[in-house]
């Protein structure tokens, strides 16, 4: 509900730090599970602060659930260059167990999963991730293929600044 209705003003965020944040936060899940994420420098953007931190941490922690069970989950985070002008695309991919893109809308459904027997979580997160995209004028997308790993798109109005 603090989603909805969140009026803070945005602030100018250095996405590295950001990350830097977001997995020194969840760094015994990181260590427990073996996950190597890998980042290129990313841009600064305007956003609410600890918004952008949940969006962070729930896409993260979604490509870590759904690793593949003889895999380590791999991760990368970048800012994605073929976006639309005018905008900055940062991707997070990972090497997990995808989804079809007959899916890919579904997803962000609240109280959605492809697979509840075997998903953790309530189906919650990645709607807080499309909620936090639309307070900032901005949305989320994904691209997936079964057993190749998923891709999660997020677009943020305005060009990406330097940090």
């Amino acid at each position: 509900a603090n989603l909805i209705q969140d009026q803070r003003p945005k602030e100018k965020i250095d996405l590295n730090e950001l990350i830097d944040e977001v997995t020194y936060k969840m760094e015994d899940l990181i260590f427990e599970t073996k996950t190597e994420i890998l980042r290129s420098k990313l841009p600064a953007i305007h956003a609410i602060p600890y918004q952008l931190f949940i969006l962070f941490q729930e896409l993260i922690r979604n490509s870590i659930h759904f690793a593949k069970p003889e895999q380590v989950p791999h991760i990368e985070i970048l800012e994605w260059k073929n976006g639309r002008p005018g905008f900055t695309v940062i991707a997070i991919r990972d090497r997990g167990v995808g989804f079809s893109n007959d899916y890919a809308e579904r997803i962000f459904r609240i109280f959605e999963q492809l697979e509840p027997r075997s998903a953790p979580g309530k189906g919650i997160g990645l709607a807080m991730c499309s909620r936090i995209m639309l307070n900032h004028g901005g949305r989320i997308w994904a691209e997936g293929s079964p057993d190749e790993g998923a891709s999660f798109f997020m677009e943020f109005p305005g060009k990406p600044e330097p940090v």
